[in-house]
């Protein structure tokens, strides 16, 4: 019984890590005035749904939560960090290369720890659910990644110039 509230608890703390991630991009649809934002904001809240389905699979044993794999002081700190720079960006005091420097380094962060492997299942949908939670951040990732790239090469023609 420990085990499942434990279990929960992570799940209940990393779906509150992609709402917070939601909602810094939400702060920054309206600090830079730009739908890029928006739409990183929805799929996040998309994200947060998703992890909190899994809730209910949990408890009808439909895939195995590898909590070894996660520790929740990690996801605990990352969105400490997403809130300040929330904070940041309602001060309305944030240049937008650190919106986007931000950012990046959330979504590398969630690519790097590999966290959606802390689920495992031999049930397509959840398999095809936790490709597509990662898919998308890749995305993300690779979107403001060429945003900054674009960014920079304006920045060094401008420089240039």
């Amino acid at each position: 019984m420990e085990n499942k509230k434990n279990q929960l608890e992570i799940l209940e703390s990393f779906a509150r890590h992609e709402e917070s991630v939601a909602y810094l991009y939400k702060e920054y649809s309206i600090l830079f005035n730009d739908d890029f934002w928006v739409s990183l904001y929805q799929d996040e809240l998309k994200h947060a749904a998703s992890i909190r389905s899994f809730k209910e699979k949990l408890s009808d044993n439909t895939f195995y939560f590898n909590e070894n794999r996660f520790r929740i002081e990690a996801i605990n700190s990352s969105i400490k960090y997403v809130e300040e720079e929330t904070m940041l960006a309602k001060s309305k005091e944030m240049p937008e290369i650190r919106a986007y420097s931000a950012a990046l380094w959330i979504e590398n962060a969630l690519l790097e720890s590999e966290i959606y492997k802390i689920f495992e299942s031999d049930n397509i949908e959840l398999k095809n659910l936790l490709k597509t939670l990662t898919d998308e951040t890749v995305i993300h990732r690779e979107k403001i990644k060429n945003i900054i790239e674009k960014r920079k090469t304006e920045k060094e023609i401008y420089d240039f110039l």
